[in-house]
């Protein structure tokens, strides 16, 4: 993990500096259309190169599942959902981007790849304040199922 910057009078970090030039290298919006475009455009091929493929899956899966089932479906909506987020993820991360470009305040200052493997890595892990959040999520959940559905945890849901 990388320190953000706390402070607009810090000196620019190497990823700051970085985004700065990556994003002076590419600047059509167009491109934000379709997910991975504007990364590959900036020279991030590999995230890019994810972003589009897996955007291409979607869509493919989404228009077969609509034409096959109808668009109403979970069979459409699914994939459409998964495309929707991809798009969502693409525009995020390029606009994280151009706020490191601006040297803005608490912008982090992972990568793409980075903040996909976060969940998973030791370090985040290992933090007191991760694990309470999950402790606290599952506690959560358990009575909201209940007050939703009527039933306990592990229960078909009946009420009765």
């Amino acid at each position: 993990m990388h320190q953000a910057r706390l402070t607009p009078d810090a000196p620019p970090s190497e990823r700051e500096i970085e985004s700065a030039e990556r994003a002076a290298s590419c600047h059509a919006r167009a491109i934000l259309m379709f997910p991975g475009l504007l990364q590959t455009c900036r020279g991030r091929t590999q995230e890019g190169a994810v972003l589009a493929a897996l955007s291409v899956a979607e869509l493919g899966a989404g228009v077969t599942g609509a034409a096959l089932h109808g668009i109403g479906t979970s069979a459409a909506g699914v994939p459409f959902l998964a495309l929707g987020d991809l798009w969502t993820l693409s525009v995020m991360d390029a606009a994280l981007e151009n706020q490191r470009a601006q040297r803005l305040p608490y912008v982090p200052q992972e990568s793409l790849t980075e903040l996909v493997r976060a969940p998973f890595s030791g370090e985040v892990l290992s933090r007191p304040a991760v694990w309470a959040g999950i402790v606290g999520s599952l506690a959560a959940g358990s009575p909201s199922r209940r007050w939703w559905t009527g039933s306990r945890p592990g229960t078909s849901g009946s009420g009765r």
